[in-house]
């Protein structure tokens, strides 16, 4: 029998169940950021995600297909690059606008992780690094299959040390690729990868050859094989060029200001080959080199199955497995943050390591190589005016589609046109070579850089390459740190006694205190102004305690007391403040960081300041500086003992003119203590002299008169003044 109360019970615990399960996915949306980016989505915006995702994925296509044979994994393995790894990019990543799939540098790296994973296996006692395989036909299988298990180990490496980078945080390491060693990286991987797509442009079959010097001999082997050029290839690459030049040259522009299209000729161009060469059986009758013919298709084709990444090959892909994560998060971010500064949103770095980790992770398992972004794709998605990472999606849809429907026909697919497309996409990347002007008008150094690292990945091999220019930028960054940089401001004219502020420009630690130390002390910042002379009356007693007192710390005023019979013969040194003394004022608005290093240079620093009678004010010390320098101000253990503090460099100013005035009032006060000493002794109150005594004070006419009115006073009350002497 039906119980409405319990019934409504059961609907009470399912709205309860219902309300904890939408709380929990609350609180799990920040992490995917595909659902924070469509808060604010509105409907009327999906068509043009839609396009865009269309548009780019015609774009991606031709290019990964052109990677793919770059990365000796065959064309179609190319295009798994435009499904996999946009899944699940899409549904992680921060970017609006990024997408994700093939691009030059990472095929390049993946294609020399390959072929030195194969020479490893092949012949692991080969002297010679240049080395040279022709694979027959029948040998395409299992060829394949052993780049398949190598491409794989860089993947799933890749997306675990990107993982790992953001899981412990580790940022700043997408950081540590300068433009000034990513362009040239670039350049010498889109210039590796036409070259291999030349001969395929030819139809000529040519020797792979990797390690030293492979693209001096690659060109010299096209000379020698110039003859067996296919001329129905070399026709079809010649049209293809054509029709795409011409198209991105003189139409595409007026189109787009139009209607505000962006048309896919390369994706067109693509399908009507295919249309041609399985109409007329190219392949057949004349000869045409078709992707049929190549490793990526002679496997059954379609949606491929997962795999576990070969544990035969994982040992030795962790090289090139790190290499292009590091590559691929730095483009990726590179790609990012020009489209997001533009709509106003912030790209989070440990998300994209965290998407872009994921991606590959997840594609590995699907034979693709590393995926990263492309500044020309992201260029289109944002001249389509793409709102969110749906456009991904949907690109991924189409290719999806493709995989599952249509693969079969990209077998008759001519490799020449593919060649061409790719040819002409990286083309694009070699006019990076126009901004090496600016570079060398900014830095002569970045230039240097820059052009270090192209030659090396050209002359050596590009990981190498890469490894120059990284190793050339962190040395360099070595030695600027611990290069000082500090500049001196000018103080005020009317200042007594001098004040020199010194801005310091850098940290202070273990990279630079020393140097930052001993440039200061080398300087003549800290000679202080000696011009006011001393009385000096030669006596062996005197040079004594002058020569003990010599190094250490100078007081205020220094009156030696002597009776009045050795007065007449002795020397008296009369040190002023303003005459002698001199300070040190260490702007610290621009110091970010100080270590226990810096601690110790600049109680060395202080230490060498007293020796020179000058003090040492720190100002304007804000952040972590302040819990390292301003807990020094007191207590027994404190590490800078000596220190002073100021908020401001006027405040110091302020301060120390304070001091020197309260000690140039307390001149006269000391010497009316000294006088009344010197006049109350028995033996100058018998001889009635007072010569001993002025000798004493070395004070003028004018002081003598208004010190000897206080001493009449005084010595008639036979009263002495409290303090010290």
């Amino acid at each position: 029998m039906w119980d409405p109360e319990g019934s409504l019970e059961i609907l009470k615990d399912v709205r309860r169940h219902l309300f904890h399960l939408a709380q929990h996915l609350q609180s799990f949306i920040p992490f995917l950021s595909l659902f924070r980016s469509l808060r604010g989505y509105r409907w009327r915006w999906v068509w043009r995600d839609f396009i865009a995702g269309v548009t780019v994925a015609c774009f991606h296509i031709p290019q990964s297909m052109g990677t793919g044979m770059a990365a000796n994994v065959g064309p179609l393995y190319g295009v798994h690059l435009t499904f996999f790894p946009g899944l699940i990019y899409a549904i992680f990543a921060s970017s609006r606008h990024n997408s994700i799939g093939a691009f030059a540098p990472s095929a390049a790296l993946a294609g020399v992780g390959v072929a030195r994973t194969r020479k490893m296996f092949a012949d692991p006692f080969m002297a010679n690094l240049t080395y040279s395989e022709l694979v027959s036909e029948a040998g395409l299988a299992d060829v394949l299959h052993q780049h398949q298990g190598i491409v794989v180990g860089f993947t799933f490496w890749a997306g675990l040390f990107q993982l790992a980078m953001a899981l412990f945080c580790l940022q700043p390491l997408s950081k540590i690729l300068p433009f000034s060693v990513l362009d040239p990286f670039n350049c010498a991987c889109s210039l590796q990868i036409i070259l291999v797509q030349i001969p395929n442009m030819l139809g000529i079959g040519l020797d792979r050859f990797y390690g030293l010097n492979k693209h001096i001999n690659l060109i010299i082997m096209l000379f020698q094989q110039a003859k067996k050029a296919g001329g129905l290839d070399t026709l079809l690459a010649m049209l293809t060029a054509s029709i795409t030049i011409g198209f991105r040259e003189f139409i595409q522009p007026s189109l787009f200001r139009k209607v505000k299209l962006i048309v896919p000729v390369e994706f067109i161009l693509m399908v009507a080959a295919i249309g041609l060469s399985y109409a007329f059986d190219l392949s057949g009758r004349y000869g045409v080199r078709i992707a049929g013919n190549s490793p990526g298709l002679v496997r059954p084709i379609g949606i491929p199955s997962p795999t576990m990444p070969s544990f035969e090959y994982l040992p030795h892909s962790f090289f090139e497995g790190m290499l292009a994560a590091l590559v691929s998060i730095a483009v990726c971010l590179q790609a990012a943050k020009p489209s997001s500064r533009k709509h106003g949103y912030k790209v989070d770095v440990k998300q994209e390591l965290v998407a872009l980790g994921s991606a590959n992770l997840f594609s590995s398992f699907f034979a693709c190589f590393p995926a990263s972004s492309n500044i020309g794709r992201v260029t289109v998605l944002d001249s389509i005016k793409s709102r969110s990472q749906l456009s991904t999606l949907f690109a991924c849809l189409l290719t999806g589609l493709l995989l599952g429907f249509a693969s079969q026909t990209l077998h008759y697919l001519p490799l020449s046109v593919i060649a061409t497309i790719i040819t002409l996409t990286l083309a694009v990347s070699l006019k990076l070579f126009e901004d090496l002007p600016a570079v060398w008008a900014a830095s002569k150094l970045d230039a240097f850089q820059w052009v270090l690292t192209f030659i090396a990945c050209v002359l050596l091999d590009v990981e190498w390459g890469l490894l120059i220019g990284l190793g050339f930028s962190l040395l360099r960054d070595q030695f600027l740190q611990q290069l000082p940089h500090w500049v001196t401001l000018d103080s005020p004219e009317a200042s007594a006694p001098p004040s020199k502020v010194v801005v310091v420009g850098s940290s202070i630690d273990h990279h630079n205190a020393e140097s930052l130390v001993e440039s200061l002390l080398k300087s003549d910042l800290l000679e202080p102004n000696r011009d006011a002379p001393s009385r000096l009356v030669r006596h062996p007693i005197i040079e004594k305690v002058i020569r003990k007192r010599r190094d250490k710390p100078v007081p205020t005023i220094d009156l030696s007391l002597v009776s009045s019979k050795a007065a007449q013969s002795a020397t008296i040194a009369v040190r002023t403040v303003p005459a002698d003394r001199a300070y040190l004022i260490l702007d610290c608005t621009l110091l970010t960081h100080v270590d226990a290093a810096g601690v110790r240079a600049l109680n060395y620093l202080m230490t060498e300041l007293v020796k020179r009678n000058t003090g040492l004010w720190f100002t304007a010390i804000n952040g972590p500086v302040s819990t390292v320098l301003e807990k020094t101000k007191a207590g027994s253990r404190a590490a800078l003992p000596l220190a002073k503090f100021a908020p401001s460099v006027d405040e110091a100013l302020r301060l120390i003119d304070q001091e020197v005035r309260y000690n140039l009032t307390a001149v006269p006060d000391l010497a009316r203590r000294n006088a009344i000493e010197v006049s109350t002794r028995p033996e100058n109150t018998e001889n009635k002299t007072t010569e001993a005594f002025w000798e004493v004070t070395a004070q003028p006419e004018t002081v003598r008169e208004t010190t000897g009115a206080s001493v009449t006073s005084d010595t008639a009350d036979n009263e002495m003044p409290s303090g010290d002497l």
